[in-house]
């Protein structure tokens, strides 16, 4: 399908096109069956990936209906988070949060997803910033926040993303503050539980 080589062919504007082609597809109900579209395909604009573009495939990702094969939601998720923390620089981490928040187990959503980031890394600051500010967000709703809060818990323990934990610090009661302080009994719990 000339959509799918589009998306694939390092040419920012052939890249460009075909995500609003897809993002507006519901509009002109004009669906046809391709892959997902791997946030690979926005490595089209090196190191600066345009707001509307970054929403185009966004929205791709979380409304067009025809991917086939068919990507499971944790495939849906792990590509958003990807496409977030390598190229979002703002609004965005919250759009990320609010796909959370609004998925019928947002526990399982926030793990999933904040486990995922692990494999991820983050390898610069713009990325790190990015990852700030998407658990400040998860941090903002009661369905999440105790979530992102165990997921800090494996971090403090594994020593993965400090520089994130320390950044929204202020943000956590003295209860979720005492959860990470952790001793050797409780590294042992945490790490037979996160495997």
């Amino acid at each position: 399908m000339q959509l799918t080589a589009d998306l694939n062919s390092n040419d920012p504007e052939r890249v460009a096109v075909a995500l609003k082609t897809l993002d507006q597809a519901w509009v002109h109900r004009c669906f046809g069956p391709l892959p997902m579209p791997e946030p690979s395909c926005l490595d089209a604009f090196d190191d600066f990936v345009p707001r509307d573009i970054l929403s185009h495939y966004l929205s791709v990702l979380q409304n067009y209906v025809d991917f086939e094969p068919t990507p499971s939601i944790s495939d849906i998720r792990h590509a958003l988070v990807e496409a977030v923390i390598r190229y979002g620089r703002g609004e965005e981490t919250l759009e990320l949060a609010l796909f959370l928040q609004t998925d019928d187990f947002p526990k399982s959503a926030v793990l999933d997803a904040l486990r995922y980031l692990e494999e991820l890394g983050l390898n610069d600051s713009y990325e790190t910033l990015a990852a700030q500010r998407l658990v400040d967000h998860l941090l903002d709703s009661e369905k999440t926040r105790q979530a992102t809060v165990n997921v800090f818990q494996i971090w403090v323990t594994m020593d993965y993303f400090n520089e994130v934990i320390d950044a929204v610090r202020p943000r956590l009661n003295d209860a979720e503050l005492l959860r990470l302080v952790i001793d050797d009994e409780a590294i042992a719990d945490l790490v037979g539980w996160a495997n």
